[in-house]
């Protein structure tokens, strides 16, 4: 089975999550920037919401560790959504959005080193021998975006042309 598969649930919530992981990438890049980036913000906010709802309709057999990964991040999607577009990032809501985006976009990249270890060969015969490889893996992809985090919670607030 193709996970990229257009036509099916698995290869919309494969595609839609690597859109909004790459669109992630560029929105973060921005905020550390302090460039406003409105176009890249909605793009992100909309297909991450779409890749962690189109997770719930994939066969399960019950409650998994990811379902609550996707809760976790809409929930994390929706307060940086309302600290943009309700507060204007007004006051702290510019740190609670700047720490959304990233921890949104951690969530993505969580995911996808998940993946990684079950998906590609090599990387599911290391987890196999070991589960080292793939916990090193997350702790520095954590540790980074807490880092990116920290970084864009500080980073100043951009200035919108008139």
């Amino acid at each position: 089975m193709n996970i990229f598969n257009p036509t099916t649930v698995l290869g919309i919530h494969s595609l839609l999550s690597v859109i909004a992981l790459l669109i992630g990438i560029e929105v973060t890049i921005r905020l550390l920037r302090a460039q406003d980036s409105p176009r890249w913000t909605l793009s992100f906010l909309i297909t991450a919401v779409l890749a962690d709802v189109t997770g719930f309709f994939l066969p399960a057999p019950g409650f998994l560790p990811s379902h609550g990964v996707g809760l976790v991040s809409l929930a994390v999607l929706a307060a940086a959504s309302v600290a943009l577009y309700r507060f204007d990032l007004a006051g702290a809501y510019r740190r609670i959005y700047a720490g959304c985006i990233v921890a949104a976009e951690y969530f993505l990249f969580f995911v996808g080193i998940a993946q990684a270890f079950l998906k590609v060969p090599l990387l599911a015969e290391a987890a196999a021998a070991s589960q080292t490889p793939f916990a090193v893996t997350q702790l520095a992809a954590l540790v980074i975006f807490l880092w990116l985090g920290v970084l864009a919670v500080r980073a100043p607030v951009p200035v919108t042309p008139a």
